[in-house]
């Protein structure tokens, strides 16, 4: 699971912990923001992240698709290499 949010924070553990705007999460990376994510085993990131691997895509489109909120999710055409 890679990701970076967009647009807000993301508030974790009922608001005790808020990772900030713009943070990178990456399940495979040792900072403390990616290792708390993984602690708290949150597979699915929020919807204003910005997928950065297809895996992340593909799980945020199964989970936010059947809301209707497949379109909510932001993408960088051509330079993620995401297939849409």
């Amino acid at each position: 699971m890679r990701f970076q949010l967009r647009q807000t924070g993301w508030p974790l553990q009922g608001g005790r912990s808020y990772v900030p705007q713009g943070t990178l999460i990456d399940s495979a990376s040792p900072d403390a923001w990616s290792a708390l994510v993984v602690s708290l085993g949150i597979t699915l990131p929020p919807l204003n992240a910005q997928p950065l691997d297809q895996a992340t895509f593909d799980t945020m489109k199964t989970a936010y698709d059947p809301l209707g909120m497949t379109r909510w999710i932001v993408t960088v055409p051509g330079a993620d290499g995401i297939t849409r």
